[in-house]
């Protein structure tokens, strides 16, 4: 028998089960139709940049092409946010498979679709790069705007949960590193604003006792 594992250890904290099993591979798939997605969505973005940059001709200099190329540039440094800011042909038909839902907002219906008690431990059964491609999901659902703005609570906790399981590795890339340094932002302002709608939920139930208290002095 090995020696037992220290407190704390992912491994003690959240043994996956058959259901965190499914949940992180249905998770996994749903970034890999979201990623597909956000590549239609760059080649038809691309694609119309080009057309209209024939049309215009040269004539300014090569100033709008560009400012083109500057709208587009952002996509290989943090996917998800730049592919959701791209202007979209009117001829671009969405994969339908996503459900009429946007690549972020399909990703967000697959990690709501998690259990809570299994959300720790499909987050142990996620290779590292599947860690790292949902990060950026969550970074670009923390966005304000975004899909995911509305549900705060659930995002901060699954990043949370993703840097927590994943440390050691995560601590050991240059490119995890990277990433987790563009989702502090974002996480952080997130957290304020679930802190910050918990303390209205609270004073409106301080509220409603009290008149309730009120009225039942006045029967």
């Amino acid at each position: 028998a090995g020696d037992p594992a220290a407190p704390g250890d992912a491994t003690t904290a959240a043994r996956p089960t058959a259901e965190a099993l499914t949940a992180a591979d249905e998770l996994a798939e749903a970034m890999d139709l979201a990623d597909e997605e956000d590549a239609r969505r760059e080649a038809a973005a691309r694609g119309a940049a080009a057309r209209e940059a024939a049309e215009e001709g040269a004539n300014d200099g090569g100033r709008s092409k560009r400012r083109r190329q500057q709208r587009l540039g952002g996509a290989k440094a943090d996917r998800p946010a730049a592919a959701a800011a791209l202007s979209l042909p009117p001829s671009f038909q969405p994969n339908p498979l996503l459900l009429g839902l946007s690549p972020d907002a399909y990703v967000l219906r697959a990690l709501k679709g998690v259990r809570p008690a299994d959300l720790e431990a499909a987050a142990l059964s996620l290779p590292l790069a599947d860690a790292l491609r949902l990060l950026s999901r969550v970074r670009s659902l923390l966005l304000p705007g975004s899909p995911g703005s509305a549900s705060p609570e659930l995002l901060v906790r699954a990043a949370t949960l993703l840097v927590r399981v994943h440390a050691p590795a995560l601590s050991g890339s240059r490119a995890a590193r990277s990433a987790l340094s563009r989702l502090k932002g974002p996480l952080r302002a997130a957290a304020r604003r679930a802190r910050d709608a918990l303390a209205e939920n609270e004073a409106a139930l301080r509220h409603l006792c009290r008149a309730a208290r009120a009225r039942g002095r006045v029967a």
